[in-house]
């Protein structure tokens, strides 16, 4: 709010409408709107994962509960989708430095120099809050 210079923010979150789709958003507006009084108004809008999907795919959302499984047991899995041109990325999200690391860490010979290259990019990525995780307790 302090960055966008307003007193009162209001924001949807989109998600799935399954039972567990529909309990995290609630959850999630819950907890945002407790925290934040009535400085924070939240909506939610459950879809059809197909619907939800394109919505995501387009980047048509504020803020869009969506899961990921990675194929193989390797941190890149997860973080390449979070690269500027990765059409993974919903959101967007941009920052130079993770994508060269990244970009880095898939050249590299050296185990520990990519181990260190995808530890850094990792903590950009949670700093610039590039993606928010979490596992909310049903």
């Amino acid at each position: 709010m302090k960055q966008l210079g307003v007193s009162k923010f209001s924001f949807k979150i989109l998600a799935d409408d399954t039972d567990s789709g529909k309990k995290t958003a609630e959850l999630l507006q819950s907890n945002i709107e407790a925290t934040f009084d009535s400085k924070v108004s939240v909506t939610v809008q459950n879809l059809p994962f197909k619907t939800r999907l394109s919505q995501s795919t387009s980047s048509n959302f504020d803020l869009v509960i969506s899961g990921w499984s990675a194929d193989f047991a390797d941190p890149i899995s997860f973080l390449d989708l979070f690269t500027f041109t990765n059409s993974e990325n919903n959101g967007k999200w941009k920052n130079a430095t993770y994508d060269k690391l990244i970009a880095d860490s898939k050249t590299t010979s050296s185990t520990s120099k990519r181990w260190s290259d995808l530890t850094k990019a990792e903590n950009i990525l949670l700093k610039d809050a590039g993606v928010t995780t979490a596992r909310p307790r049903l």
